[in-house]
């Protein structure tokens, strides 16, 4: 049995800013069309009219879902047809190529450019301009300097494009860049470099917050897993435990993968008491938990006025930690 393709996703501002784009056009091809008509010249009214018209129905069809990937080149048909009826009427009928026919040509580079690769979209250029320049051999121009200028303005437009294509992909690689320095790969929570950060800074400041805890969790018999079923069912547990702390610590809390596994906590704003009925929920919703294979944490908490610096408080909430074990495990040690 043959499996369905699923879709590409499709980012909804994306989506609205086409619904947006198309009705511009039809709303710019209607005035046009008024203009036109005013100026007698019915040809290029009723053209623009139904350029408004179709330009409508491609705003209704994106509202209505329709895929961006058939949407797009709906669009570019729709501008590079127009361009296209309006040399073949304007010669059958002797009249010059307006300017505003080197503004659609303008428009569909720029669109081009803007939804595919460079390579595609001097295709999409090529087939709107290509005729334009052709027609100039038994066609006259309305305003030859504006076409000049016209080309002039393509080719800012393509490398004005370029330009921030490239902007977007060096900036998008250095957020990728910084994201693997400061991210653990597997559960995508911090690594030590945060937390030692953040740490480090509160301990240094003249008067200490009183409400920031500091707790280390580690999985009780976590071996068991990856010596029974193996490292890819503990790699799946533990990315499922990120998961479970991303969930049940409060908003703002600060979560590391601090090694193997062990995990990293710092509570802002909470007095010891709010701390250890946070660490005790957390717990609680591990204990509940049917997927982790009867897993329980760990963990020992202290808070960041017990020591004057990273290590000695990193070794507190160690301590602690073993403590929580060393009295059974699944609990959590506050006093040593």
């Amino acid at each position: 049995m043959s499996r369905r393709r699923s879709a590409p996703f499709e980012p909804l501002w994306e989506r609205r800013n086409v619904v947006l784009l198309t009705t511009a056009l039809a709303l710019g091809y209607g005035f046009f069309a008024t203009i036109a008509f005013k100026e007698n010249a019915p040809v290029r009214g009723e053209l623009a009219l139904g350029a408004a018209g179709l330009s409508a129905l491609l705003s209704v069809l994106g509202w209505r879902q329709l895929r961006l990937t058939v949407l797009y080149p709906l669009i570019l048909c729709l501008i590079t047809g127009l361009v296209w009826t309006t040399l073949v009427v304007l010669s059958l009928r002797a009249q010059p190529i307006p300017s505003s026919v080197l503004s659609s040509c303008g428009l569909v580079l720029g669109l081009a450019l803007t939804w595919y690769p460079l390579r595609v979209a001097l295709r999409w250029a090529l087939a709107v301009c290509l005729p334009v320049a052709v027609a100039g051999f038994w066609a006259s121009y309305a305003d030859p300097p504006a076409l000049v200028v016209g080309g002039m303005l393509l080719l800012l437009i393509v490398y004005i494009t370029q330009y921030n294509h490239e902007l977007i992909r060096e900036r998008a690689t250095r957020q990728h860049l910084e994201t693997l320095v400061i991210r653990d790969p597997l559960t995508g929570l911090y690594n030590r470099r945060v937390p030692q950060e953040q740490l480090t800074q509160l301990l240094g400041q003249k008067g200490r917050p009183e409400d920031v805890a500091v707790v280390l969790l580690d999985l009780d018999r976590f071996k068991s897993i990856n010596d029974t079923f193996g490292h890819r069912r503990g790699d799946e547990v533990l990315v499922t435990v990120s998961s479970v702390l991303s969930q049940q610590f409060p908003a703002g809390t600060l979560l590391c993968r601090w090694g193997g596994e062990e995990f990293l906590i710092i509570l802002y704003g909470h007095a010891v008491d709010q701390a250890r009925a946070a660490v005790e929920q957390v717990l609680e919703a591990v204990r509940r938990r049917t997927d982790l294979d009867g897993l329980t944490f760990s963990a020992g908490g202290a808070m960041l006025t017990e020591t004057l610096d990273l290590q000695d408080l990193i070794a507190l909430a160690d301590s602690r930690l073993y403590a929580a074990k060393a009295a059974g495990r699944d609990q959590a040690c506050w006093a040593t």
